[in-house]
């Protein structure tokens, strides 16, 4: 009690140090040697116990010796704990200068070069020490342990700091005080940490906080012990961090001690123990723990096996639990199976069909691999491993109304495991009255589209015995290119229930919409609580049985080859009627079919465009001279991103005007062609982004044609000017918006000229061009002007 008294003192009058230090003795350091003249003493006082709150903090030292790896260098406390400084480092290298040795360093002195000038942490833990009481004599104790070399220590000192920052206002074993567990068992044991302004400042975990539970087999300083469990935090108690960690599930028999162990922020350990308060070995003690021989399973040996219930199907509606806690090795042969059968448990069950499936689930604790087999027998006396059954689901081959045994156990060479798990034996369910492939028995669809396939299934006992959809059943739709047994397909899509025809369970799926044009040939397919499947065919006047291959067999599907649309060259363009709005015109559009005849490069801002698999319209423009030309989502089948190019010319030499892809938020494209010869021929080139056919399910889009009014995104022609024209050299362009682009054309169509600009104002040099009649384009934002130029 005294000593406690005495630290707490310490806390008091010690709690507004930075730090002290003390210098201890020097001298000579003889060859090959490590007796008493290798100690080199400093009296320590008025520190008290180490951690409460000052705690060794830094050793420094200066050594002048040649081929520093004959060097052992430790520091011993005053009640004899002796932590390793450095040993054996630096090689044939010499001297440690100014050698700083601190527990917070980043870098071991291991991983150091000589001379070891700077700050290094040292190969021991400096933090053992704390709880200790730091008054007395320490020793810098140096051996030298080679002969040939010899040296001196010129200096050293050892420094205490305060660490009331990192040091908890209290830490305890808060329990449980003593335990007794049986050998394989646990005990929770639960410790707390307080500091002010930091665990009360929290409803939750406190950040920077570390926690552990230790023990050992003496009842000594838990500052000595290397046996820490992590423990995890688990509440909070009154401002207290309350933490907890499994003790004893490993442990042989005996008796062993406990306490927790504390750290804040990367500080040094504080130890808690009982009667809440720091571990001092007199009123704050370890706590107690017996480990007990452990009480065997009841079915620690086959004599002992527990009867399983055998399930009808695979539903496992009904299980046995089990664990190999505390379980044994059998005298019955333990190596026909994996792992190590040192903790196997033994159940039984009788055979009720030849093939039963084995499931052990809901399985936790220490080992969660485990392997099992089957044996039988007149009676455990006389075992027989039951041949391919070692962790096998579905063993064969059983003879019914004969008594099986089942073995399991953990793989792994520990016999001390915690695992628990359920044990399932199921039946496979027996083969249902009827499935069918109910309809078509064929079908013509175009490309991208679907048909709807229907099936049907009756179980006597289960689909006769609800209105509904029967539990337990699934059903798909499968399709292959050739006519094989469906049972080697592998496109199968799940099918949906549909609706109960008499006894029986009709489902459906869809299918076509994703496939190439060609002959396909589907079935359908069963399965009733994860037992077998069963295959549904049809006959050629529409009566459905299980697949046989002869009189039911599958049905099937024809996918045509695509029909090119009209338009799918340019010589085929749609013309669009100019209406008042969107939906007064709306013309269906495709993008599939054949690739263009002659694919046509677009120009569109200032990016050849090599136009494949694309649709074409024209429009005459109105006297008005704008028209705009806009795509939108189809009712179905749409495409996700549609490109739009406007040109003028002929198809066989297309100019392109404008294109544009996404105009605004969506994924369609609007054109306002504003500033257009009245009279004039638009042609308008639809396709898909990237310029690639799409895939059957989405080539469809709404396009229209409607007048255009000019608004604040239009190119607004009394804003435009040019000049002059006819133009010699310097064609002047001037506009009260960002000029993006200008494009210069021959009468043939021919791009001649292309810069991008991003100005209001621009001078376009023209003089290398000869004479004759231009088209030149003027790009702001989406809009273009075409205006033409006579160049003299």
């Amino acid at each position: 009690m005294k000593q406690f008294y005495f630290s707490i003192l310490i806390i008091l009058f010690s709690i507004n140090l930075n730090s002290q230090t003390f210098n201890g003795a020097t001298g000579p350091i003889t060859d090959n040697n490590c007796d008493a003249t290798h100690d080199f003493p400093v009296t320590v006082s008025g520190i008290g116990t180490a951690g409460f709150p000052m705690v060794v903090n830094e050793i420094k030292f200066d050594i002048t010796h040649t081929y520093d790896s004959d060097l052992d260098i430790y520091l011993v406390a005053p009640n004899g704990t002796i932590v390793e400084i450095s040993t054996d480092n630096g090689g044939g290298n010499d001297n440690y200068t100014n050698t700083i040795i601190t527990p917070t360093a980043t870098q071991s002195i291991t991983a150091g070069v000589a001379p070891f000038t700077g700050t290094y942490s040292p190969e021991g833990d400096l933090t053992t020490l704390t709880g200790l009481n730091a008054n007395g004599t320490w020793i810098l104790r140096i051996c030298d342990d080679t002969a040939t070399d010899f040296g001196t220590l010129n200096s050293w000192s050892l420094s205490f700091v305060s660490m009331a920052t990192t040091m908890p206002d209290s830490v305890n074993l808060q329990s449980p005080y003593s335990a007794s567990i049986n050998q394989t068992s646990y005990v929770y044991v639960y410790g707390q940490i307080y500091k002010a302004g930091l665990t009360d400042a929290t409803s939750v975990q406190t950040s920077g906080i570390q926690a552990w539970v230790g023990y050992s087999n003496s009842n000594s300083n838990p500052n000595t012990w290397t046996n820490w469990i992590p423990a995890t935090f688990n509440q909070k108690v009154a401002g207290k961090d309350e933490f907890k960690a499994a003790l004893g599930a490993n442990l042989a028999q005996g008796t062993y001690y406990y306490a927790t162990r504390f750290k804040i922020n990367g500080g040094y350990y504080y130890y808690g123990g009982t009667n809440n308060g720091f571990w001092d070995g007199i009123t704050y003690n370890s706590g107690v723990l017996i480990v007990n021989a452990p009480v065997v399973p009841a079915n620690d040996n086959c004599s002992g096996a527990i009867a399983l219930t055998v399930n009808p199907d695979y539903s496992c509606g009904s299980v046995t639990p089990g664990s190999v806690m505390s379980a044994t090795a059998s005298l019955v042969d333990g190596n026909n199976c994996a792992g190590s059968e040192d903790d196997d448990v033994w159940f039984s069950f009788v055979a009720t069909a030849t093939t039963h499936r084995i499931s052990l689930l809901n399985i936790s604790g220490s080992f969660t691999a485990l392997a099992y087999s089957l044996w039988t027998g007149s009676d455990c006396n006389n075992l027989s491993y039951v041949a391919g059954s070692c962790t096998s689901p579905n063993p064969t081959g059983l003879t019914i109304g004969q008594t099986y045994y089942l073995r399991v156990n953990t793989v792994t060479t520990d016999p001390f495991q915690t695992t628990v798990f359920n044990v399932c034996i199921g039946t496979l369910p027996s083969s249902p009255d009827y499935v069918t492939l109910q309809s078509p028995v064929s079908a013509t669809i175009a490309p991208g589209g679907n048909v709807s396939v229907y099936g049907r299934i009756l179980k006597t006992g289960v689909t006769n015995m609800v209105s509904g959809q029967s539990p337990g059943i699934q059903a798909w739709i499968g399709y292959s290119t050739t006519n094989t047994n469906p049972n080697s397909w592998s496109n199968w899509t799940l099918a949906n229930f549909n609706q109960k025809v008499g006894n029986s369970d009709e489902y459906k799926a869809d299918i076509g919409s994703t496939l190439a044009p060609g002959t396909y040939y589907y079935a359908t397919r069963f399965q009733q609580t994860g037992g077998n499947y069963y295959y549904g065919g049809i006959d050629s006047g529409g009566n459905g049985n299980f697949w046989d291959g002869s009189t039911y067999q599958s049905g099937v599907l024809i996918i045509s080859a695509p029909v090119a649309p009209v338009n799918d060259d340019c010589s085929g363009a749609v013309s669009l009627t100019v209406g008042n709005v969107f939906s007064d015109y709306p013309v269906t559009g495709y993008t599939f079919g054949t690739t263009d005849s002659t694919p046509i490069t677009i120009n569109c801002d200032g990016t050849p465009k090599q136009v494949n698999s694309s649709v074409y319209y024209s429009v005459i423009v109105p006297p008005s001279g704008a028209v705009t030309i806009e795509t939108k989502a189809a009712s179905s089948n749409s495409l996700t991103d549609t490109v739009m190019v406007v040109s003028v010319g002929s198809c066989s030499s297309l100019i392109g005007m404008a294109c544009n892809d996404n105009f605004t938020s969506t994924s369609f494209s609007r054109l306002n062609m504003f500033g257009q010869t009245p009279g004039s021929t638009l042609f308008i080139t639809v396709y898909k982004f990237g310029g690639i056919a799409p895939s059957l399910t989405n080539s469809q889009f709404q396009i229209s044609a409607y007048t255009a009014v000019l608004g604040s995104d239009t190119f607004d022609t009394s804003k435009f000017s040019y000049y002059p024209n006819p133009v010699n050299h310097f064609l002047n362009l001037s506009y009260d918006k960002e000029i993006s682009s200008v494009e210069i054309f021959n009468i043939l169509g021919q791009k001649l000229f292309f810069n991008k600009l991003d100005a209001k104002e621009a001078k376009i040099d023209m003089s290398d061009l000869p004479r004759g009649i231009y088209l030149v384009n003027i790009k702001s934002g989406n809009q273009i002007k075409t205006i033409k130029v006579k160049k003299e």
